[in-house]
């Protein structure tokens, strides 16, 4: 009797040690370096959704491992999602949640998006989620991962593009791949057999974004040679918005520059603006080398100014004379000596405006260095309002004093508006000059 007690109860402990082992595989595969879920296994559901194929195991033994496998899964991707919606309040949520989605692996995305299609609402309430877990796919695949966004999702809000996530994490590790399969995509015809273009949200232009502002980081000459084969407007407007966003990370800025500037047909100098003037505020001390790149363009007139502010601005915080020579010199007739002077006085009353005063007190007085003056007169007053009014008294043309004079009094009011009117009250002017500030003071 004792002995068939002790056989019964090894039994029992055999049995027992085998479902405990089988129950921390599965939880040990998706702790460490993967989920630990095959594809078969992981894709059994209760009620298979989003289109993913259900694959039932065999036997009871399987199913219950299965079920114990995508049970874990489940938890990993819960735990996943709260995170991600506690990301604007939790120090390192979303990060956490990021690190949760990378343990996944390849083979098991499929079972994993099913997983999430089953949570309350599915995929479209999960878009942050299921962006992740195809990024996360697209590191290893990113043909299956684009392919799968494409036919599988429902076109997002806001007119984005239904692969913006695997497309730019494909992208950041392979463009001229992620560039060779979004070409070679936009002949083929969609899973409704209508050409994917003219599928709602297969948005070129943002496409052409994400694949070329990593390009240009990585390989700017590449990028270069690509852009150069694209012929329509939407595709190179995306791809200079991309290369413009990641101006700042370039290394190779000239050659970017080169491909913006290619589109100068299609009037884009504006992006050569934004892009230089991102590019400046990681790389101040490169403002003469943009300068020079900058004067040997056929930059149209009306853009001209627009292009070199924010090289001027740049420049004439580290080197004044070098920067004020370039800018009233530029090879270009526009825009004008007044113009000129008067965005220079404007940055330069922010860099140094003794030494812009200094320079400007040197220069003959005509109508143009009067209107500068009016500029400088107004930048320092954002400062020292009182020697900014005290200045502007003395410029030469009476409507830019006029304006000049309005402008400092009306600071210094904001200010001080006891000093301001003491200050009016004590200094010399005509009636009308008079009458015009008193308004200005009593003016809400």
């Amino acid at each position: 009797m004792k002995k068939t007690i002790n056989q019964t109860a090894g039994v029992c402990l055999v049995l027992g040690l085998a479902g405990f082992g089988g129950w921390t595989a599965g939880r040990a595969g998706v702790r460490g370096g993967g989920s630990g879920i095959s594809r078969s296994a992981g894709a059994v559901m209760d009620k298979p959704a989003g289109g993913v194929a259900a694959v039932a195991g065999t036997g009871a033994h399987a199913a219950g491992a299965a079920e114990g496998r995508r049970e874990a899964l489940r938890t990993m991707l819960v735990q996943a999602r709260d995170e991600l919606r506690a990301g604007d309040l939790l120090a390192g949520a979303r990060a956490r949640a990021e690190a949760r989605v990378a343990e996944i692996r390849p083979e098991d995305m499929a079972a994993a998006l099913d997983v999430v299609a089953g949570m309350p609402g599915g995929w479209d309430r999960e878009r942050e989620l299921v962006g992740l877990l195809l990024a996360q796919w697209s590191r290893t695949d990113g043909p299956g991962a684009c392919e799968f966004a494409l036919s599988k999702l429902k076109m997002p809000p806001m007119g984005l593009s239904p692969v913006r996530e695997p497309l730019t994490a494909w992208a950041g590790r392979d463009p001229q791949a992620a560039f060779g399969w979004f070409m070679a995509r936009l002949k083929q015809p969609g899973p409704g057999a209508e050409p994917v273009p003219e599928r709602e949200g297969w948005m070129p232009v943002s496409n052409m974004r994400w694949i070329f502002g990593p390009w240009a980081r990585q390989d700017a000459a590449g990028a270069l040679a690509a852009f150069q084969t694209l012929t329509e407007k939407a595709q190179q407007d995306g791809a200079i918005t991309g290369m413009a966003e990641r101006a700042a990370d370039t290394a190779q800025p000239e050659l970017v520059l080169a491909a913006v500037a290619q589109a100068q047909k299609q009037d884009q100098w504006y992006e050569v603006s934004r892009f230089m003037g991102d590019w400046l505020v990681k790389n101040p001390d490169l403002a003469p080398k943009m300068a020079a790149w900058l004067d040997g363009q056929k930059v149209k007139e009306s853009s001209s100014d627009m292009t070199g502010k924010d090289v001027l601005k740049t420049w004439m915080k580290q080197d004044e004379k070098a920067a004020t020579e370039w800018w009233l010199n530029r090879p270009t007739a526009y825009p004008g000596r007044e113009s000129r002077l008067g965005s220079m006085m404007e940055y330069w009353s922010e860099a140094d405006p003794f030494a812009a005063a200094e320079w400007l007190a040197k220069q003959p007085l005509g109508d143009t260095e009067a209107a500068a003056m009016a500029r400088l007169a107004e930048g320092v007053s954002k400062v020292d309002p009182e020697r900014a009014f005290a200045w502007a008294g003395s410029i030469p043309n009476e409507f830019h004093r006029g304006s000049a004079l309005e402008t400092t009094l009306k600071r210094w009011a904001e200010k001080d508006a006891a000093a301001a009117r003491e200050a009016l009250g004590k200094a010399t002017f005509t009636e009308a000059e008079r009458t015009r500030l008193e308004k200005v003071l009593t003016t809400k």
